[in-house]
């Protein structure tokens, strides 16, 4: 938990209500707050702290981008969630929509940013139509960079707000109606969740401070519109090649036509997370959802020895 990412704190969260799961049933378990991305010194740490399974609870860089999956593989480590490949792929939203697209999955309509010109900036958004448009870092988490623009004025300052993270944006159209979030877990889909927020989108401010939003678990949607959220939810997870656990984010168009914005392969495990909140709807605590990953990876890593052994 932890790292070095702009979603510290928030990994601290989440990684503190693992490790008192886990520590609550029994299981010898240490928190490691990552203070380091140098992948030498990590691997030494890990090494030195004797660990036999890794739980992932790092969002952001080094954590869902695939470079502590990589690590682990390389160590011979279980760990929770995702494989390397398939985290790389979908930290980047860009890679994300190209993908989705390429598999006849809706996504808002976007363009791409990867030079630093700002005098492109207005060419590059003609195809989207008109205002409101969506600016993001390619490779960022929590809506941090994220910004709703309504002019060109907006629209230069958001893009040069968002290459302070990376060297890659995506600006997408805006898509008018309702925040909606379907998480997988152990590659079952769970019910669709409702997010609800006074501010002008779900931004960083609306999910980690009290009082901004509410959840409506399930979803106040027709039975059969839940359930195409929830189809559409596991073909992404899918064809990103995710296992175990993600969370798919969507607007749902005025017309109930659902857009994906984006795939998590490491939601979060705050107070204030939408998985668990999906989950124990569905009856599933958090305890049990914790030990569900850890038997997941402990069995991927199983799978691999037999597969190994066999050749």
């Amino acid at each position: 938990m932890g790292g070095c990412s702009s979603e510290r704190e928030i990994s601290l969260q989440s990684g503190q209500a693992v490790y008192d799961a886990l520590h609550g049933m029994g299981l010898d378990v240490q928190a490691i707050d990552l203070r380091d991305d140098q992948p030498d010194r990590v691997r030494d740490l890990l090494l030195e702290k004797k660990v036999d399974g890794v739980f992932i609870a790092l969002h952001g860089r080094f954590g869902e981008d695939g470079q502590i999956q990589k690590l682990c593989e390389q160590l011979g480590l279980p760990y929770t969630g995702s494989d390397a490949v398939a985290s790389r792929r979908a930290y980047n939203k860009i890679i994300t929509q190209s993908t989705l697209l390429a598999h006849n999955v809706m996504v808002p309509d976007f363009v791409t940013m990867e030079s630093q010109d700002p005098d492109r900036i207005p060419a590059t958004v003609a195809s989207l139509g008109s205002y409101p448009f969506v600016v993001k870092p390619a490779c960022e988490g929590s809506s941090i960079g994220v910004t709703v623009v309504r002019d060109e004025t907006e629209l230069r300052r958001a893009v040069e707000e968002a290459w302070g993270y990376g060297p890659y944006v995506l600006i997408e159209r805006f898509v008018p109606g309702r925040e909606l979030t379907v998480g997988i877990l152990g590659d079952v889909p769970l019910d669709a969740v409702e997010v609800v927020t006074q501010r002008p989108f779900y931004d960083f401010t609306a999910k980690y401070q009290e009082g901004q939003t509410e959840y409506k678990v399930p979803a106040d949607l027709p039975l059969e519109i839940r359930h195409v959220l929830q189809e559409t939810a596991f073909k992404v997870h899918t064809v990103m090649g995710c296992r175990d656990i993600s969370r798919v984010d969507f607007r749902l168009d005025p017309e109930l036509k659902p857009f994906v914005l984006e795939i998590n392969t490491i939601p979060g495990f705050t107070p204030h997370s939408l998985l668990p909140k999906a989950a124990a709807h569905a009856q599933i605590t958090f305890d049990k959802i914790c030990l569900t990953l850890l038997n997941l990876a402990y069995a991927q890593k199983k799978e691999k020895k037999l597969i190994t052994a066999d050749h």
